[in-house]
């Protein structure tokens, strides 16, 4: 196996720790970015989350306070099709292997 080394990312000590991170699975869809506004934009001041939403796969932006973690029998549910559609798929390949 790989060493894998945890990256980190520095911001501004007067900003606050985003309460999310990347690859988490959301009511939404799956976070695959993580932005900050200081407000001095058209956007609130704090952390914005670049969502790829399950219905469209389009990336989406929302606030924080808006992310709903999906909860964990949510995640089996997931874990559960995901694992019938690898036993179809490992079907097909013994029909073409």
């Amino acid at each position: 196996m790989k060493n894998r080394s945890r990256k980190t990312i520095s911001y501004p000590a007067n900003w606050s720790a985003p309460v999310y991170q990347f690859g988490q699975l959301t009511t939404k869809g799956c976070i695959l970015g993580i932005e900050y506004s200081n407000g001095n934009s058209y956007k609130l001041e704090g952390w914005f989350y670049w969502v790829e939403t399950s219905s469209d796969k389009e990336l989406e932006m929302f606030m924080e306070d808006k992310i709903e973690l999906l909860a964990p029998s949510q995640i089996k549910e997931l874990i559960e099709a995901r694992a019938a559609e690898i036993e179809i798929l490992k079907g097909q390949l013994n029909f073409v292997g």
